[in-house]
Formats: C-alpha cells, structure tokens, sequence
C-alpha cells in the first residue's frame, strides 16, 4: 500500500515539474511576434487618434481602422497574458490576433495606398497567418503547453 502511496506521490511531483516547463524553443518566436504586434498596434492607435484630434475628421475609414487596430491590441495583448498564465484559450486568441493583424494590413493598404495594396505586403501577411494557425493548431507543444490540461 506505502509503495501505491509513493508511486502516487512521485507521480504528482513529476506532473508539477511538467506543468513548471518554461515557454522556450519555438514558443519564443510567436511570444516575440505577439509582443511587436501589440507594441506596433499601440502605436498606430495613438496615431490614429491623435490624426482624429488633430484634423478633427472622422471619416468611416478612419473609424473603421481605428476600430480594427484596438481589436489587434485586445487580441495580442489577451494572447500574451494568456501565454503567460498558460490558459486553455492561447492558442486561439493568438490566432485571431494574427488574422485581426492581417486584416489590419489590408485595410491600411486600401486606405493610405488608394485602392492598390503591395502584393508582397498581402503575401507575407497571408503567409505568416496561416504559418502560425497552422502551428498553433498542430503543435505538439503547444497542446502540452496550453490545451491538454
């Protein structure tokens, strides 16, 4: 019976030191990526709204940008905390802060461009969407990080 009782007790030790895994190897890379995400879409935000203050024009564009560019920040900043809390909903919240980012490029393209957008600007962001989604999705570690709890 002593020995079930160890067995238990070392199994649950094992368990935790799993759970103290630091968030190393490829996770640094979207950790970073979510980091510059939020600290560029900080940044537009305080332009945008300092444009709004200062040309006192609130164009549907603007607003519409405006309005996407904080659901950017919302999303990465959410995915960070949640990465760091090791939260179930990581994997998706940084997802939709990689498509919220995406959709960010296209409209600022349309909008500072005309209505032309740098195809390489479009690819690259399509690229790195779906690059991420599809490691989030697949990742071994990731599940052991943030889904199988």
């Amino acid at each position: 019976m002593k020995k079930e009782e160890k067995k238990k007790e070392e199994d649950k030790k094992e368990e935790k030191k799993k759970q103290k895994k630091v968030i190393a190897g490829w996770m640094i890379i979207p950790t970073l990526f979510l980091l510059l995400i939020a600290i560029i879409s900080l940044t537009l935000l305080f332009i945008e709204i300092s444009i709004l203050i200062i040309t006192k024009i609130f164009s549907p564009v603007i607003l519409i940008l405006l309005s996407v560019n904080a659901l950017v920040l919302f999303s990465s900043v959410s995915a960070l905390v949640l990465e760091f809390k090791r939260k179930k909903g990581f994997a998706i919240m940084a997802i939709l802060s990689y498509w919220f980012s995406f959709a960010l490029v296209i409209l600022a393209g349309f909008n500072l461009e005309g209505a032309s957008i740098k195809s390489s600007r479009l690819i690259v962001s399509i690229l790195v969407g779906v690059g991420w989604t599809l490691y989030f999705l697949k990742s071994k570690q990731v599940k052991n990080l943030f889904v199988k709890k």
